[in-house]
């Protein structure tokens, strides 16, 4: 369908990325309640234990990933070929579709039904390379990393209030009649919303579509292969791939250590999380595009990365929830840094014909270092105790920094 309205692509795009991400986000603080807290009045394992629940929730937040790794990949390369705009509508009306179904499984208490919405939410929401590409098509090589920026403030400000109207929305407190499936039925009309805004007003951005090539279904695994054999991606995918893989371990379960240590209820994660993404939004803003102007990518990512790593190690020491507070710019701002930098990077080292395929490499080596961490997480908490998560994902996200200080060199960018 053709736009209707002919306006500037990049605020269609970032309103898309706003809208899902606040979705996306709006399940952060509600998912440790639902199975890892049994004082919660949304607890859905009568009976069982809080264990129990761990390796649940790490099961069911590994679906996510697993959808895109399988699927992100494909959807790059069939932007390359039929046109961004329609591939990403058919994501957002996908996740439009998993909130309905995640909402109707709270309500029947009926976890294989959560836990096929998250994958379901995976496979159709693998979108954010399309995004990238989308912005890579209209944007010179040496202002990616600003216009990317520009892409990591939107999605702090989705994952600052998502979290936020989650906790607010599941409270009965707030208004009687809120559950903890209505967060869900608010996320189904933002990505309606989305649905329409690219449908009847995006632009299409890509300049010429590939015509020809064959799109495999087990394209996923083939780009994996094909990433190890890109020597000049190499390093910057393994750190990506690293980097990913510890983080994880970080976002799935800083949910369960809040309510597990400090005894946070879902309002209380939504205001942690407001508070975070404020942070997130300030460095987006104001410290990494000041920076990409004065530091070249791979200047910024040496740093960065080892000093992301070294916060979650922190978050173990306060022994009073405000403790955590003082550590949260610094935290944001490193890892604001990391995640702009290295797709950015990543971009940069690859032809302009080939930027829906590469940036969905990406995707997919992401997503498969996202696949495992919630279910090993999940098994941690339940064996160990339940701040370990947190010790693994410090320690792995520092030797992704080692990683990238030792293999990348500049002249990488001329061999990708």
């Amino acid at each position: 369908m053709a736009s209707r309205l002919k306006i500037n692509p990049i605020p269609i795009l970032l309103l898309v990325v706003f809208l899902d991400f606040i979705g996306f986000g709006m399940i952060i603080p509600i998912a440790p309640l639902l199975l890892t807290d049994p004082t919660s009045s949304g607890f859905l394992l009568t009976g069982s234990s809080a264990h129990t629940g761990y390796i649940l929730l790490g099961i069911m937040l590994a679906m996510f990933p697993l959808g895109q790794f399988l699927v992100a990949p494909i959807l790059g390369q069939l932007s390359d070929r039929v046109g961004r705009k329609p591939v990403l509508a058919f994501t957002l009306a996908g996740t439009l579709l998993s909130y309905i179904v995640f909402a109707i499984g709270i309500y029947t208490r009926d976890i294989p039904l959560l836990i096929g919405a998250r994958f379901l939410d995976g496979v159709t929401g693998s979108n954010i390379s399309v995004t990238y590409a989308a912005l890579a098509d209209i944007t010179k090589p040496q202002d990616r990393s600003r216009r990317f920026g520009l892409v990591g403030a939107t999605i702090g400000l989705g994952l600052t209030l998502g979290p936020f109207l989650g906790g607010a929305l599941s409270d009965s407190h707030t208004v009687p009649w809120f559950s903890f499936a209505t967060p869900f039925w608010v996320a189904a009309g933002f990505s309606l919303f989305a649905v329409l805004a690219v449908l009847f007003c995006f632009a299409e951005t890509l300049p010429e579509k590939v015509v020809g090539a064959k799109i495999h279904l087990n394209q996923s695994f083939l780009n994996i292969q094909r990433a190890l054999s890109l020597s000049g991606l190499r390093p910057m995918l393994s750190t990506s791939f690293i980097y990913s893989f510890g983080f994880t371990f970080y976002q799935t379960f800083i949910g369960v250590f809040l309510v597990h240590k400090f005894a946070f209820g879902a309002v209380q994660i939504g205001n942690f999380f407001l508070y975070t993404g404020i942070w997130l939004m300030i460095a987006q803003l104001l410290v990494v595009r000041r920076l990409a102007r004065m530091f070249s990518e791979r200047q910024i990512l040496r740093f960065s990365l080892v000093c992301t790593g070294l916060c979650p190690l922190l978050y173990l020491l306060p022994g009073v929830w405000w403790g955590v507070l003082f550590i949260v710019p610094f935290f944001t701002i490193f890892n604001a840094l990391t995640v702009v930098n290295i797709p950015a990077l990543i971009s940069r080292s690859a032809g302009a014909s080939m930027q829906g395929e590469v940036l969905g490499i990406n995707a997919s080596v992401q997503a498969l270092g996202q696949t495992l961490p919630p279910i090993i997480a999940g098994f941690l908490a339940a064996q160990i105790v339940f701040w370990v998560p947190l010790f693994v994902a410090g320690v792995v996200v520092a030797a992704a920094g080692f990683v990238f200080i030792t293999f990348y060199k500049e002249k990488n960018l001329a061999h990708a």
